[in-house]
């Protein structure tokens, strides 16, 4: 919910005893102490920050299990290390086994033309 701009005047005084560094933090301030439709009793606000809640909740246990993830994808590339496997050449074809087979024979292509153009074949 957007709150409507009001233009308020207020006693120099109550600004400078309220301790803040311009009229307009006193404003804000004063607004959001004073607006019905930010306090926590109300049940749209109550339900906005119980919505936040569970979407902030959700990306974190998404980010754990992500780390789980990653955690494991280098156990297996460790594991392999220690079969013998080319590590770096494993990650390279699980990278190009993630593409359009077209795009992959059409990068294939520039690269081994650039590649004569130097004269690297």
């Amino acid at each position: 919910m957007q709150l409507a701009p009001t233009l308020r005047v207020y006693p120099a005084r109550a600004v400078r005893d309220a301790g803040v560094t311009s009229f307009c933090q006193f404003h804000w301030e004063y607004k959001m102490a004073t607006s019905a439709a930010v306090r926590d009793d109300e049940p749209a606000t109550k339900f906005a920050k119980d919505q936040l809640k569970s979407i902030i909740e959700r990306i974190e246990r998404l980010e754990e299990e992500k780390k789980a993830i990653s955690d494991d994808i280098r156990d297996v590339y460790a594991e392999s290390k220690g079969n013998g496997y080319d590590v770096k050449a494993l990650r390279t074809i699980v990278r190009l086994r993630k593409q359009d087979p077209n795009e992959r024979a059409e990068a294939e292509t520039i690269l081994e033309t650039y590649m004569q153009a130097l004269g690297m074949i």
